[in-house]
């Protein structure tokens, strides 16, 4: 008889556990922290464009409103013939003679003195008022173009009348003039000096001149 053996003690199978589960977990808190984070980024991103858009708004510079060139200027009023003009403080020498028809008045930045040398710094307009003798406004600067050839004319308006612009002669020269035609008057302005450094003077005096009720 064999000795007792030991009996063979059958062993238990090991069951493995399917952790599949776990892995299709772990994949869906990765992309819902991924949304998340996505989320997120996109809100703090509107958020700083909102931020830089209140930032422009605020620092942009408010536009500055262009002063006004004649606000400063004085005010010439003749009470003969109803009507006023502004002109420069330099331009302070006025010969008002415009007492009636046919006669003028000149403002100009110099003072007149025996000797005295013209030069490009002098500034000068001319005013005068004559009666209406049935030449058409048109017509005007006509009149010169035997003297000066022909003249090239624009029309424009002042104190509301309409006006022409060309050239008349004047001590032996062209210079830009104005006419235009107001209660039967005719109101001849030149520019005296046409090769002015202030020859801009002339056209926002022009811009400045209005009749006055009466």
């Amino acid at each position: 008889m064999e000795p007792n053996a030991t009996p063979e003690i059958p062993q238990t199978p090991v069951i493995k556990k399917d952790n599949h589960w776990i892995t299709i977990l772990a994949m869906a808190l990765f992309v819902l922290a991924a949304l998340s984070l996505t989320g997120f980024l996109y809100y703090q991103n509107q958020q700083l464009k909102s931020m830089l858009a209140s930032y422009q708004t605020q620092t942009s510079p408010t536009p500055t409103a262009t002063s006004d060139p004649i606000a400063d200027w004085k005010t010439y009023i003749n009470d003969k013939f109803s009507f006023e003009f502004k002109y420069p403080e330099e331009a302070g020498y006025l010969y008002d003679q415009l007492k009636q028809i046919g006669d003028n008045l000149l403002l100009q930045n110099f003072q007149d003195k025996p000797g005295r040398q013209a030069s490009t710094k002098d500034f000068q307009i001319s005013l005068y008022v004559s009666e209406n003798k049935g030449v058409k406004l048109e017509d005007y600067p006509k009149l010169w173009e035997k003297e000066l050839g022909t003249i090239p004319t624009s029309k424009l308006t002042v104190g509301d009348e309409t006006a022409i612009k060309g050239l008349s002669g004047q001590k032996a020269q062209a210079v830009p003039t104005v006419w235009f035609i107001h209660d039967n008057l005719v109101y001849t302005i030149q520019l005296s000096t046409p090769n002015s450094d202030d020859k801009a003077w002339f056209d926002q005096i022009l811009s400045t001149f209005k009749f006055l009720e009466q």
